[in-house]
């Protein structure tokens, strides 16, 4: 039997709530949406997608947080991302860890999403383009020593760790355009166009990340005096889930070629205070999800067994880095410090 509320029947397939919690508002019945209009409606949006990428990554052993709040770079308002997930390898026995940290939107597309990729003669300097946080993320270059403190040479973390030869980022095709379709009606011809909700995802996930970053090194202090700073270092993936139909394009000769495609890397070029910045982000689907953790576990595991040959190494550019870093230039922050 129906509910009454404020004083009216409410039949099963309607609101199981009173009319004051919806604003007090008298509404027509018939303007309030079924059970079978609600599943239709959450079946069509990315919450369950959200809900099952979740318990993926929980039964991989990460750490999961969905809908975590980063603020808006250009408001300050507050934001939310779909899904941060982070992942923990020790790499020696005492307190050193590195952390693989997924930062993922999840996107329910109803129509096919198709990356335009093609090869790329400098893939293997997209090794710079792997953010990381943390310390070290730069390695003393010791072929080029000095005696002054503060002249020493650097080198990028992800040159030691020869991320140009392994690193998916530095292999196989990379797209920079994007498309899916839309129709005004069933008479109307399709049309190619970006997508709002696919722009806005992309967008997030750079922003996530850079808030990561920041929040990270904001979180750091010098370590008292008699102590030494140990490894810690996170690796960010941005990746945009999908649960529907994903293509890789290619203009070959003049012919375009579709091919359906389960993992394609997405390159985004932005303007930054410094001038202009490039992210690569893996786009997935979501039944590849947990081979695309098999790639990462795959690079935290090479990471961690370089970390430990050249442990001197790395343990002498963390006793460089925090000397420069307690005592940062005038208007330097913790993260310039830091950085390669």
């Amino acid at each position: 039997m129906g509910r009454v509320a404020g004083g009216r029947h409410c039949p099963e397939s309607g609101p199981e709530f009173p009319v004051e919690e919806l604003g007090g508002t008298q509404l027509d019945v018939k303007d309030v949406i079924t059970k079978q209009g609600m599943k239709r409606s959450i079946l069509k949006s990315g919450y369950l997608l959200e809900q099952r990428v979740e318990a993926v990554l929980n039964e991989a052993d990460y750490y999961v947080e969905t809908n975590a709040a980063y603020p808006d770079p250009v408001t300050g308002r507050s934001r939310e991302v779909d899904v941060v997930a982070i992942g923990v390898v020790r790499v020696y026995a005492e307190p050193a860890f590195i952390f693989p940290t997924l930062i993922c939107e999840c996107e329910n597309n109803a129509q096919p999403a198709v990356f335009f990729a093609r090869e790329s003669p400098i893939s293997f300097l997209y090794h710079l383009e792997v953010r990381m946080a943390g310390i070290p993320v730069r390695i003393l270059d010791e072929r080029r020593p000095t005696d002054v403190p503060g002249e020493e040479e650097y080198v990028s973390l992800s040159e030691l760790l020869r991320f140009a030869d392994h690193h998916h980022y530095c292999r196989g095709p990379v797209a920079t355009q994007y498309c899916t379709f839309a129709r005004k009606n069933q008479n109307t011809p399709w049309v190619a166009l970006h997508s709002d909700e696919q722009h806005d995802s992309l967008t997030t996930l750079i922003n996530a990340v850079e808030f990561k970053i920041d929040e990270h090194y904001h979180a750091w202090s010098p370590p008292a005096v008699g102590d030494s700073e140990s490894l810690n270092v996170e690796f960010y993936y941005p990746v945009l889930v999908l649960q529907g139909p994903l293509y890789t394009a290619r203009l070959e000769r003049g012919r375009l070629t579709l091919e359906r495609s389960n993992h394609v890397q997405y390159r985004k070029e932005v303007v930054c205070p410094q001038g202009t910045a490039s992210y690569q982000i893996d786009v997935v689907r979501e039944p590849y999800l947990t081979r695309y953790l098999e790639l990462v576990e795959a690079e935290m595991r090479r990471a961690k067994n370089v970390l430990r040959r050249h442990k001197g190494l790395v343990q002498r550019s963390i006793a460089a880095i925090v000397r420069d870093a307690a005592h940062p230039g005038e208007g330097e922050t913790v993260r310039e410090a830091m950085e390669f």
